[in-house]
C-alpha cells in the first residue's frame, strides 16, 4: 500500500502526540483506567464499535489485581485528568483495557493484533538529557514509567486504527484491535484469552519495540527463547514476641523468609535448557525491637519451556516450605502472573517478510529475534488461536532505545510508531484486503 488517503506527516505528529499523553500519565497493571478511555475516545472518534470491561475479561484468570483501595485511588486520580466517568465505571474493580471492532461487512477472516498498554513500576529518570524529561513529557506519576514501551504500542494500535478506517472499503472480513491490561508480570493475557475474544480469530500477531540489537529501521518477524514464568508471592506467618524479654516465644517470619532467598538463589539449574529465579523484593517486621510474625518475598521463576518452568516453580515452593518449618512458621505462596508459551507460525513469519519488503522505513526483516529469556504474556492469546485452527506470530520492532527495557532512561526514537503502524497494516491488506 502507498498510503496516499493519509497525510503522512499528520498522521505521525498525531500519534506521536498521542504517545507522549500517554507517557507523561503511566498505568500499571489493573489501574490503565485513563489510558482504556482515551483510547475509547479514539475509537469512537473513528467509529469502530468496542468491547471492554467485564466483557473482555475472565475474573478466575486476572492476576496481581490491586487491592479495591489502590483501585479506587487510580481510579479517583484518572478522573481527575479527564478519563471519561461513565467509562471509568464500567472499569470498576480494573476491568481495563479495550478491543476494537472493525467488521466490513464483507466475508473474510478475523485477524487480531494485540498492543499491550500498561507501564512499569519504575521512577522516571528527570535529568536534562533524558529525551522525554528534555521534550517535557517524562512521567507525572511517581514510581511509574513506560520502561518498556507500552505507550508506543498503544500508538501504534492507534495508527493502525487511523489507517484501516481510511481504507476500510479495500478491506473484507473483520479486524479486532486487542488493547490488553497487564502485561507486566504476565499477569493480563490469560484472562483476555480466556474471555473469548479471540476464539473466532483466523490470525494474530502483534509486536514490541526495544533495540537488543537491533535499531530503528531493522525489525524481525518473530520472536523465538522467550521464557514461560511463573511470579509469586511468597507469604510467612510466625508469631510476635519481645525480642529483649521473650525472644523464644517468638516465632520468627523474616528469618524463614531470609533462608528462604538464599536457597532459592541456590536452586539447582536444568540441563534441559534455560531457567531462572530471582527474589526482586522483601517486606517484613514492625520493628526492631519486635520478632517479626510477617514476611512477603515477591519472587518469580522462568524456564524455556512449561516444563522446566514447572520444576523451578516446584523446587520454589519446596524450598520455602522447608525455610518455614526450621523456624516453626506457615507458609502460603500466591500466584501473581503466569506466561506459557506458543510457536509463531511459518505463514505469518513469511507473511511479515513480504509485506517488510512493501513498508516505507524498514530496512530490514530478520526471520526471528532472540528474546534472551524475557516474557510475554501475549502467549496466551496466540495459544488459544492456534487450538481453535488459527496462525499467530509476534514481532520485534528495532527502535533505537536510549537504554535497556525496564530501565528508568528508557527511551525509543518515535519515528518507529508511524513505521510499525504501516507494516501492521500492510500485513492487515494481505490477509484482509479486497483482491
Amino acid at each position: 500500500m502507498d498510503f496516499s488517503k493519509m497525510d503522512q506527516k499528520r498522521l505521525a505528529q498525531e500519534l506521536i502526540d498521542f504517545r507522549r499523553a500517554r507517557h507523561r500519565r503511566p498505568e500499571s497493571a489493573w489501574t490503565e483506567f485513563l489510558t482504556t478511555s482515551e483510547i475509547i475516545g479514539q475509537l469512537e472518534q473513528l467509529g469502530i464499535p468496542y468491547k471492554m470491561g467485564r466483557e473482555i475479561h475472565t475474573s478466575g484468570e486476572r492476576y496481581g489485581v490491586p487491592p479495591d483501595e489502590e483501585l479506587e485511588r487510580c481510579m479517583e486520580r484518572a478522573l481527575d485528568e479527564g478519563a471519561s466517568p461513565e467509562l471509568v465505571g464500567r472499569m470498576r474493580g480494573g476491568y481495563t483495557g479495550v478491543v476494537g471492532i472493525i467488521d466490513t461487512g464483507r466475508p473474510g477472516p478475523v485477524t487480531a493484533l494485540r498492543f499491550d498498554i500498561d507501564c512499569n513500576d519504575v521512577g522516571e529518570c528527570q535529568d536534562s538529557d533524558h529525551f522525554p524529561a528534555r521534550e517535557g513529557f517524562a512521567s507525572e506519576h511517581p514510581q511509574l514509567m513506560h520502561a518498556c514501551g507500552h505507550d508506543v504500542h498503544t500508538a501504534i494500535g492507534i495508527g493502525v486504527a487511523k489507517i484501516l478506517t481510511a481504507y476500510r472499503e479495500q478491506l473484507c472480513g473483520t479486524i479486532k484491535l486487542i488493547f490488553q491490561a497487564a502485561e507486566e508480570g504476565a499477569r493480563g493475557g490469560e484472562s483476555h484469552a480466556a474471555s473469548g475474544i479471540v476464539d473466532d480469530v483466523d490470525y494474530l500477531f502483534g509486536g514490541h519495540v526495544g533495540n537488543m540489537p537491533s535499531r530503528l529501521g531493522e525489525f524481525a518477524a518473530s520472536t523465538v527463547n522467550g521464557s514461560t514464568s511463573y511470579k509469586v508471592d511468597l507469604l510467612f506467618r510466625g508469631q510476635s514476641a519481645h525480642a529483649g524479654a521473650s525472644p523464644e516465644a517468638g516465632r520468627n517470619a523474616l528469618a524463614a523468609a531470609a533462608t528462604a532467598i538464599l536457597n532459592l538463589l541456590a536452586i539447582s539449574r536444568h540441563s534441559g535448557g534455560r531457567t531462572r529465579v530471582n527474589v526482586g523484593a522483601c517486606e517484613a517486621g514492625p520493628g526492631r525491637n519486635v520478632i517479626p510474625d510477617y514476611a512477603l518475598l515477591k519472587a518469580e521463576v522462568r524456564g524455556l519451556t512449561e516444563e522446566l518452568n514447572e520444576y523451578m516453580f516446584q523446587r520454589m515452593l519446596t524450598v520455602a516450605s522447608a525455610a518455614a518449618a526450621m523456624y516453626e512458621c506457615e507458609f502460603s505462596h500466591r500466584i501473581m502472573g503466569h506466561s506459557i508459551d506458543a510457536p509463531c507460525d511459518r505463514e505469518m513469519i513469511n507473511l511479515a517478510v513480504q509485506a517488510a519488503k512493501e513498508t516505507e522505513g524498514v530496512e530490514r526483516m530478520d526471520e526471528s529475534h532472540d528474546m534472551l529469556g524475557g516474557g510475554e504474556d501475549v502467549t496466551f492469546m496466540m495459544r488459544r488461536v492456534q487450538e481453535h485452527g488459527g496462525k499467530a506470530t509476534y514481532l520485534w520492532l528495532g527502535a533505537d532505545a536510549a537504554a535497556p527495557n525496564h530501565n528508568s532512561r528508557f527511551s525509543v526514537d518515535e519515528r518507529v510508531i508511524p513505521m510499525a503502524a504501516k507494516l501492521f497494516c500492510n500485513m492487515v491488506f494481505k490477509l484482509n484486503g479486497i483482491q
